[in-house]
């Protein structure tokens, strides 16, 4: 059986890290041969969940309980807000020697940012600020996660490699080119029953899934328990099947357990046309009798909006900020509309109260207030504030940490 340390040293743990109020508890959990990680609340050490940040708290909190509990170790939870994105690389060191395999040797030296020993031994996980390119997140002995999963976090640093956490998204994007993307051709989830698109978000639909009658039921599958099963299929299947009460969309199905401790490397495997993640799905919206449905007028009129955004003169892509979007729009799946607004915002945010312009004699600052509507999951909302975001990051690297709040965004 696999075995894990919960053993650390906080002393070789990034700053930037500790700065985050993103961290948990963890516990070893054997399953069969493998050593499941579940996240433990430092606060109350119930189950904590990567995608309930109420669940997490600061690095003293978390230091402070796994001290009181010698079978707790800690943890960081990824969250794209952030923008840290951790590569994890499975069974590529020899415990007892510290010799790497060349693979992973090469993707250490590629990637060129701080890595750690994992707590088996045999694996390194490796932090860095950047985004991952869209498509697969684990395949073999690699894995990639920016949001929605948690690492664990020993201190144990490879030597050779940089204290600190690098901006690496070029050379993300090279890792994922070469590791996990799949080589065979994609083709398109399309949503089921004529359904145009997802009328909830995901993490809507978590919360819920977290609220309903059977949470508990939810919330245990979620987490990876599946003891009340007969087989771990089954409980894929019962997830799968409490997803799709809310929706109707494969493709937003797959992304949603795919974030779950029950996804893994037999989600993918091939059976006949289908993988065996494409069967589960579409057996479960061919059988769910019960759908939600939200009558809300206000939704209503949002959904029946066009979806084109509106088309901008090329007076309006003006000056620095103008000149980044046609440069960089190319390149990004964002539209450059809301992209250029993104900038014009958050610019504005960086700049300051204090600069302005006077009209008359009426101050103008450059304040500007943004409320940008797109379609739920497909209108690129997220993307269009993920370049400028890490544009900003790299001029002020607290700027998201201080500037930046979370509330009644998707």
């Amino acid at each position: 059986m696999t075995t894990a340390s919960v053993t650390f040293d906080e002393r070789a743990i990034p700053a930037f890290l500790k700065q985050l109020p993103q961290w948990v508890c963890w516990r070893p959990k054997p399953n069969g041969s493998r050593m499941e990680k579940i996240p433990v609340n430092a606060d109350n050490g119930k189950l904590a969940s990567t995608t309930d940040p109420t669940t997490w708290t600061d690095f003293r909190t978390a230091i402070g309980a796994a001290h009181a509990n010698a079978e707790h170790g800690i943890g960081y939870v990824l969250h794209r807000d952030a923008g840290i994105v951790g590569v994890d690389l499975d069974k590529c060191r020899d415990a007892d020697t510290g010799h790497l395999d060349p693979w992973a040797d090469e993707v250490v030296r590629r990637l060129n940012t701080y890595t750690e020993i994992s707590p088996s031994g045999t694996g390194l996980h490796l932090l860095m600020r950047g985004t991952l390119p869209p498509g697969s997140r684990k395949k073999g002995r690699v894995e990639a996660y920016e949001h929605g999963r948690f690492f664990t976090v020993t201190g144990q640093h490879l030597k050779g490699t940089p204290m600190t956490i690098e901006a690496r998204t070029p050379e993300l994007a090279i890792l994922h080119a070469r590791y996990l993307a799949d080589a065979r051709p994609v083709v398109p989830r399309t949503p089921i029953n004529g359904t145009p698109h997802a009328l909830l978000s995901d993490d809507e639909i978590l919360t819920k899934c977290r609220a309903a009658k059977n949470a508990a039921k939810f919330e245990a599958l979620w987490q990876g328990d599946w003891s009340g099963y007969a087989s771990q299929s089954e409980a894929d299947s019962a997830l799968i099947f409490m997803l799709a009460f809310y929706s109707r969309d494969s493709g937003q199905l797959d992304r949603l357990f795919r974030q779950s401790r029950l996804f893994r490397d037999k989600w993918d495997e091939r059976r006949g046309e289908q993988t065996y993640g494409e069967k589960t799905i579409m057996e479960a919206l061919a059988n769910v009798r019960e759908t939600y449905s939200a009558s809300s007028m206000t939704r209503t009129r949002v959904e029946s909006a066009t979806e084109e955004w509106p088309a901008l003169e090329k007076e309006a892509f003006h000056g620095l900020v103008g000149a980044f979007v046609r440069d960089v729009g190319p390149y990004s799946e964002a539209d450059p509309v809301a992209m250029l607004l993104h900038m014009l915002v958050a610019g504005g945010v960086m700049i300051g109260p204090r600069p302005h312009a006077l009209v008359e004699h009426q101050p103008h600052y450059a304040r500007t207030n943004l409320l940008l509507v797109g379609r739920t999951a497909g209108g690129r909302k997220g993307t269009a504030w993920s370049t400028p975001k890490r544009v900003l990051s790299e001029v002020e690297p607290d700027f998201v940490l201080k500037r930046v709040k979370s509330g009644l965004s998707s």
